[in-house]
C-alpha cells in the first residue's frame, strides 16, 4: 500500500487512480476545477519540498494532485525542513 493510499481509504475516498499535475497557478486551477464541480480534498499549501500542492476530486471520483514549483529546493534543504517538522511533532 502507497503512504497516500491508508488515508484515502480511511477518509471514504475512491482512489481510481492517483494523477499528479504541474500547472502554473495551483490556486487558481484548483478554483477552476471547483468551478466545474470538483471537491477540494486538501487545500493548496506549501511543501517543505518546493512545491504548493492540492488534492481534488472531479466529479467522477478520481482524486487529482494540482502542484506548482515554488522553489528549487536542494538535498539539504529537504532533509533540513523534514527533520523541523519531525522535531515539531
Amino acid at each position: 500500500m502507497a503512504i497516500f493510499d491508508e488515508p484515502c481509504t480511511r477518509a471514504g475516498w475512491k482512489l481510481t487512480r492517483r494523477d499528479i499535475v504541474y500547472v502554473e497557478d495551483v490556486d487558481q486551477t484548483v478554483e477552476r476545477a471547483i468551478a466545474g464541480g470538483a471537491k477540494i480534498l486538501i487545500p493548496a499549501q506549501n511543501q517543505f519540498w518546493g512545491d504548493r500542492i492540492a488534492w481534488i476530486m472531479d466529479p467522477s471520483g478520481h482524486v487529482w494532485t494540482i502542484a506548482t514549483r515554488i522553489e528549487e529546493t536542494t538535498e539539504q534543504e529537504r532533509k533540513d525542513r523534514w527533520s523541523d517538522i519531525q522535531t515539531k511533532d
